[in-house]
């Protein structure tokens, strides 16, 4: 279960994103496109090219 406070910011990639690419990869993504820091808190959606698979990137302070 996911506990978010009421603070965490959600955000959703438009594009859609290869599923192949690993919680680094997509981390690197937030703070290039985004400038924005995993390690904030925030969460990320990412969804895969058919919209049928989802990843969720978010820092729980001690891993993803």
């Amino acid at each position: 279960m996911l506990n978010f406070s009421f603070s965490t910011k959600i955000f959703m990639a438009i594009e859609p994103v290869d599923m192949r690419r690993g919680f680094d990869s997509l981390a690197a993504w937030v703070d290039q496109n985004l400038g924005r820091k995993v390690l904030e808190g925030d969460v990320f959606l990412f969804l895969s090219k058919r919209r049928d698979r989802l990843k969720i990137l978010w820092w729980e302070g001690d891993g993803y």
